[in-house]
């Protein structure tokens, strides 16, 4: 490439600096809370089905290890008195591990689909629980506490404010994802199960390297920039991102410290390298 041909490309130096992004990830409402007629405590409204199937399961094997553990712990005392027979007791306490077992499997089908059971039970009335799948190479900046941006498909004009409650234990193998609850209001019944909305979560601060929009192309499913080497040569370089906001895209691999960066007309170079 001739020297003039080489000056359209504006570079710049990397360098490490404090980087912060926003991570931006669709989300829908597994649940509503709304008031009873009936009794003090609210009604949860689930999304489909499945969930309310399981949630049911998880409640009726809550209350028959409740039942189960206090036989036991009632037949236990009589024993010690000589008032009930060992045998008596043993199966009881069988009773209690089976209904235990239960327990556990009717609470890790739920943890499947990014619901803990406890979020369900402590629901007030006017509240709406959000499920967003998030990138497992961007768990990290993500936390329980963190305020979060929602918009609802819903309610376009609208902007609300909700709060991460739960980060998922496991990761989908297929889509290499974590499911993440968020709370918020339901803004007077507004917000209804099954709806769909936009989170955005602004993620912890990191220190490393950081580029502009306008030095990343993409290509053949992979994310590359260009490198300047020498005065008139450019090397296509892979690089990993993990994090963007509205300027920058956060790079964890593929770029050192000090390589001059392509940062103008990058799209030109990836139509001489790949040759478009």
């Amino acid at each position: 490439m001739s020297k003039e041909q080489a000056g359209r490309f504006e570079t710049l130096p990397t360098q490490e600096k404090p980087f912060t992004g926003v991570l931006k990830v669709p989300a829908h409402v597994v649940a509503t809370s709304i008031s009873s007629n009936v009794t003090t405590t609210p009604l949860v409204l689930l999304e489909n089905d499945i969930i309310e199937q399981l949630y049911g399961d998880f409640r009726k094997s809550r209350a028959g290890y409740a039942r189960a553990q206090t036989q036991y712990l009632r037949l236990k005392e009589l024993v010690q008195n000589n008032a009930a027979s060992g045998k008596d007791l043993l199966d009881a306490e069988t009773d209690m591990n089976q209904n235990f077992a239960s327990l556990q499997e009717a609470e890790s089908k739920l943890l499947q689909l990014g619901i803990y059971p406890k979020e369900l039970n402590e629901m007030k009335a006017g509240e709406a629980l959000l499920i967003c799948d998030i990138p497992e190479s961007r768990i990290g900046g993500v936390k329980a506490g963190e305020s979060t941006i929602i918009e609802f498909n819903a309610l376009p004009s609208e902007q609300l404010h909700g709060r991460v409650t739960s980060i998922g234990s496991s990761i989908d193998p297929q889509t290499r994802t974590i499911k993440v609850g968020i709370e918020l209001s339901s803004r007077g019944g507004k917000i209804k199960p099954g709806m769909f909305a936009k989170v955005s979560i602004t993620e912890n601060e990191t220190l490393g390297i950081s580029v502009p929009r306008t030095a990343v192309v993409n290509a053949e499913a992979k994310t590359f920039v260009f490198v300047c080497t020498a005065d008139t040569v450019f090397s296509r370089r892979a690089v990993v991102i993990a994090g963007d906001n509205a300027e920058e895209f956060f790079v964890v691999s593929g770029l050192n410290k000090g390589e001059r960066l392509v940062t103008k007309n990058a799209i030109l170079l990836k139509g001489l390298s790949f040759g478009y």
